[in-house]
């Protein structure tokens, strides 16, 4: 071969190559393009097993609809609240609101979100039918003081069901939780030596029983046990008895009725807590919930709610986020999942407080 055709060879190829260079760099060009127009920004949530499945849901058609990927993982309101305030998640979920001091101290927002109840759940050996239980009795169980499910007091208030002389298991949470501190703060309403000895808690050096890792633990404890009582969040009662795994109790009110938890019945009860408000959202001091007279009220109730640092870098997204779980849309979710929505008064109220306040320039 001569060597001007081997030159002229060398040239194609050096033109070949430069040709698939610059294509390859276009391609590149062209694929971080599409990838910055369809940028996603993360949040990260985690805390309150009782509104985790909500915010997976509320996550899902929010993730759809906008450019914003919201993460939530269940971990319990204790675990919640410390890993907003150590900024290892955006924001936090908890049953159990931060009050006016420790809201101001770590500079936080806090907004309810969702309601529900907590159902004492039974699953006694030979028996079919819910049984009836008041305040008084269900402290007792968990203080150890009624040891049998034949106990003279438990029978009382069963007199068409034989209750079997078999000892109480009691199943509890094992982490730190919002559903625990309604549940205590709810006994410590009705019995004076429950508060005494134990009193209002996230998480409790229980005396006895068999501690459960989020409302889905303590479901499935109850679900395994013979003869055991635990309290969980109404979803989880729903599929529970649904699936014949265990029975929900019919509790006694503050009117004396005895009722069974619906959403009907919860949404009663909360419509008539006295919210307190302040710079930094709204909270509920335990001591200070109103007694429902209400002949069908459930007595046993909780509000989720969600927190954040007022200086979150994401506090606009979150906001958006957040409002869209309140309108009448995003309300119509809580009922699909066991849960109670807040009333569209207040779903208003917290938009209009997170339109004025949810922007960096005013932290």
């Amino acid at each position: 071969m001569d060597k001007f055709k081997l030159k002229g060879i060398v040239s194609r190829m050096r033109f070949s190559l430069m040709m698939i260079s610059l294509m390859t760099v276009s391609l590149m060009m062209i694929s971080l393009m599409t990838a910055t127009a369809h940028a996603t920004t993360i949040i990260n949530g985690s805390g309150s097993s009782f509104q985790a499945q909500l915010q997976q849901v509320w996550a899902y058609f929010y993730n759809n609809e906008n450019r914003v990927k919201v993460n939530y993982q269940s971990v319990g309101s204790s675990s919640g609240i410390k890993q907003t305030l150590s900024t290892i998640v955006d924001f936090g979920g908890t049953d159990a609101p931060l009050n006016l001091k420790e809201l101001s101290k770590s500079n936080l927002y806090q907004l309810p979100l969702v309601a529900g109840g907590i159902i004492p759940v039974t699953n006694i050996e030979g028996i079919h039918t819910a049984i009836r239980l008041n305040g008084k009795i269900l402290a007792g169980i968990y203080m150890g003081t009624l040891k049998t499910w034949d106990n003279k007091e438990i029978q009382k208030l069963n007199p068409k069901i034989k209750l079997p002389h078999k000892d109480i298991i009691t199943i509890h949470r094992s982490d730190g939780s919002g559903t625990t501190f309604n549940f205590t703060a709810y006994l410590s309403s009705v019995s004076p030596k429950w508060k005494s000895s134990y009193g209002t808690h996230k998480s409790l050096d229980w005396i006895n029983g068999i501690g459960g890792n989020g409302n889905p633990g303590v479901a499935s404890s109850v679900q395994s046990t013979k003869n055991s009582i635990g309290y969980v969040e109404l979803s989880y009662v729903e599929k529970g008895v649904k699936n014949h795994q265990f029975l929900d109790v019919i509790m006694e009110n503050q009117a004396h009725e005895f009722v069974k938890a619906t959403s009907e019945s919860i949404a009663d009860t909360i419509s008539n807590y006295q919210w307190q408000k302040s710079v930094n959202g709204w909270f509920l001091d335990s001591e200070n919930l109103k007694i429902n007279p209400s002949k069908k009220s459930w007595p046993i109730c909780a509000v989720s709610f969600i927190i954040l640092k007022r200086n979150n870098p994401y506090i606009t997204d979150i906001g958006k986020y957040i409002i869209n779980a309140l309108n009448e849309k995003g309300a119509s979710y809580p009922a699909k999942v066991g849960l109670t929505p807040l009333s569209p008064q207040l779903s208003k109220e917290i938009t209009a407080f997170i339109k004025k306040n949810f922007t960096l320039s005013n932290k």
